[in-house]
């Protein structure tokens, strides 16, 4: 694999060198030959892009492995690598934690067959290509000389299922109801032997099939040090409850049907001289209002009109179903991981074009103002507002598609 993916780039390389021109023969320029030059550099690029995207085509996929721990019993590891250039760890420490940890981010190429992890730690940043396998290196791109060298592989993982989605497979068209008639969030277990909804006027019910119910205003979540788990403990006349989420992939039953959150939810109430506790899957409804296509007319201070990019508007596309946004900012196009919560959405990095373009400086305020963040919407009449904490970051409106 690594002799072929070099190969891919050296072809294209030899493609652009053979159009090359010495500059000190002769002062006099051709116009035919200034024509001709513009047109072969037009098929080199496209030439390039294929050898790329061919190159690509060559290692995505999902490689898993165990590497040496100090402190546990292993390290389990696996790793997707999609044609986008995004994405995913997951992370097991054996006989520490029963937990597992996941990253996802970008990752791009140095020195053509080694692969660098974008926001991952330094000592599980870089991996080179060999063959149908990916070596783990240290953080200086070395490889690492401690144990057995087989010890540091991860090995491919065969037919596995392309382009994982990485948020709820929920069916949303049912669930547009659900966030219309108020409800926010829902969790389950596999028998539906209980249900927890959470409302957009921030109240909370809790109901066992075959028993009490629960209902009460919910307040802040208790201090954590990990943003991934949420903690309430809530209390009414009837009781408390205490309610425990893990942002972590969630199904119940082998089910196809993928939430983002596990649950564990502990009811006490004074008349019942047991504690109720339970267990399941839950996620927050996406609002239905987002999904489609946005025009982009202001961001971070700026004003944004066709006039500044040669009559293309720049815009934002929300795909709730897949998970995903699009867009162009005006010269390059971009795409992203989203995710919903209560009253946010989650964006993750944004991959895109790099092309030079006019306004250059706009169009990265746009990128900016949406890419890795955590952002809270309004909608105000035909427009839809973003902001950053207080500070409002995009303006948008629909666009009929």
């Amino acid at each position: 694999m690594k002799t072929q993916f070099i190969l891919a780039f050296a072809a294209a390389a030899l493609i652009y060198a053979c159009g090359s021109t010495s500059s000190s023969r002769s002062s006099y320029t051709n116009p035919h030959a200034e024509a001709h030059q513009q047109l072969h550099n037009e098929l080199v690029q496209e030439e390039l892009q294929k050898a790329y995207q061919n190159s690509i085509e060559l290692f995505t996929g999902t490689y898993s492995g165990t590497f040496p721990c100090q402190d546990c019993d292993g390290l389990d590891y696996k790793l997707t690598l999609n044609k986008d250039l995004s994405y995913r760890t997951e992370m097991l420490h054996r006989g520490k934690s029963l937990k597992t940890k996941v990253q996802e981010s970008y990752f791009n190429f140095i020195e053509n067959d080694i692969i660098a992890l974008n926001d991952a730690p330094k000592n599980m940043s870089f991996f080179k290509i060999e063959g149908d396998q990916l070596r783990l290196l240290d953080k200086n791109r070395k490889p690492i000389t401690v144990g057995a060298a087989d010890s540091y592989l991860l090995k491919s993982v065969k037919n596995i299922v392309e382009n994982e989605t990485y948020t709820d497979t929920l069916d949303i068209r049912k669930l547009d109801k659900k966030r219309k008639d108020g409800i926010m969030f829902m969790a389950s277990d596999a028998n539906k032997s209980w249900t927890l909804k959470y409302f957009s006027g921030d109240s909370l019910l809790f109901t066992l099939k075959q028993g009490p119910s629960f209902q009460a205003k919910l307040p802040k979540p208790l201090p954590t040090l990990q943003p991934e788990i949420l903690d309430y403990r809530i209390k009414n006349k009837e009781g408390e409850m205490f309610v425990h989420l893990i942002e972590e992939k969630c199904s119940l039953n082998d089910s196809d049907q993928i939430q983002n959150f596990k649950i564990s939810v502990k009811l006490d109430l004074k008349k019942d001289k047991i504690m109720h506790h339970v267990n399941g899957c839950g996620s927050f409804i996406p609002d239905p209002n987002l999904n489609g296509s946005w025009r982009i007319n202001w961001a971070l201070d700026t004003p944004i009109t066709e006039d500044q990019f040669e009559g293309r508007h720049p815009f934002l596309k929300i795909d709730i179903d897949q998970g995903k946004i699009f867009g162009n900012e005006g010269c390059n196009g971009f795409q992203g991981h989203i995710k919903f919560k209560a009253k946010e959405i989650v964006t993750g990095p944004l991959a895109g074009t790099m092309m030079a373009c006019p306004n250059m400086d706009i169009s990265s305020k746009i990128t900016r103002a949406i890419g890795g963040k955590s952002l809270s919407y309004v909608f105000d009449k035909n427009q839809l507002l973003l902001f950053e904490g207080a500070k409002k970051v995009m303006i948008l409106t629909p666009v009929k598609e």
